[in-house]
C-alpha cells in the first residue's frame, strides 16, 4: 500500500502543470469565440469566392457552437454559400435550420423562399406548403411564408390573403413591419 502511495505521488509530481487557463479553454465562451472566428473566416472566404473553404469555416463555426441565434446566422450564411455553390437542397436545409433556431428572422425565410422558387420544383412545393396551411391552419409562421412564396411568384392576391390570414393569426407579428412595407393595404 505504501508502494502505491508513493507511486501516485511521483505520478502527480511528474505530471506537467496545467496552464492558468486550462479550465477557462473549456468554458462556452471559449468556444463561442472560436466559433466567431471561424464565422469570420467563412465570412471571407465567401466574399472572396472560395466557397469550399468558406463551408469548412461555417461548419466549424456550427461545430463549435451549435446552437443560438448566432448559429442561425451561420446555418443562413452556410445556406447562402450552397447557393453559390448551386446545391439548392443542401441550401435549403441550411435555411430550415436557421429558421428553426431563430424562428422570428424574416430574411430567412426570403432566403428559403428564394431556393424553392429557383428550380423546376417550385409548383410542387407550392402545393404542399398550401396542403400544409390547409390542414394546419393556425400555424402563423406557414401562413407568412406562404405569402412570401406567393410574392416571390409575382402573385399579388395570394400574398396578401396569405399576409392577412398571418396577421389575423399573430396580431403581433415580428413579420408585421415587413408584410406592411410589402403590402400596406393590409396594414391600415
Amino acid at each position: 500500500m505504501r508502494l502505491l502511495k508513493a507511486l501516485l505521488v511521483m505520478l502527480v509530481m511528474c505530471l506537467p502543470l496545467l496552464p492558468a487557463d486550462a479550465y477557462t479553454k473549456l468554458s462556452p465562451q471559449w468556444y463561442a469565440s472560436l466559433a466567431d472566428e471561424e464565422a469570420r473566416k467563412g465570412d471571407t472566404f465567401y466574399d472572396e469566392g472560395q466557397y469550399l473553404k468558406a463551408y469548412e469555416a461555417y461548419s466549424k463555426a456550427i461545430a463549435y457552437y451549435p446552437v443560438g441565434t448566432a448559429t442561425a446566422t451561420w446555418y443562413n450564411n452556410l445556406g447562402l454559400n450552397y447557393v453559390a455553390m448551386k446545391q439548392p437542397a443542401l441550401a435549403a436545409a441550411s435555411f430550415q435550420t436557421a429558421i428553426r433556431l431563430h424562428p422570428l428572422n424574416a430574411v430567412y425565410y426570403e432566403n428559403l423562399v428564394r431556393v424553392y422558387i429557383s428550380d423546376d420544383q417550385a409548383k410542387a412545393r407550392l402545393k404542399a406548403l398550401v396542403d400544409y396551411v390547409a390542414y394546419n391552419p393556425p400555424h402563423a409562421d406557414a401562413w407568412f411564408l406562404l405569402g412570401l412564396f406567393y410574392n416571390a411568384l409575382g402573385d399579388n392576391r395570394g400574398m396578401q390573403t396569405a399576409w392577412s390570414q398571418h396577421l389575423m393569426l399573430a396580431p403581433r407579428s415580428p413579420f408585421k413591419a415587413k408584410i406592411c412595407r410589402e403590402s400596406p393595404r393590409l396594414c391600415e
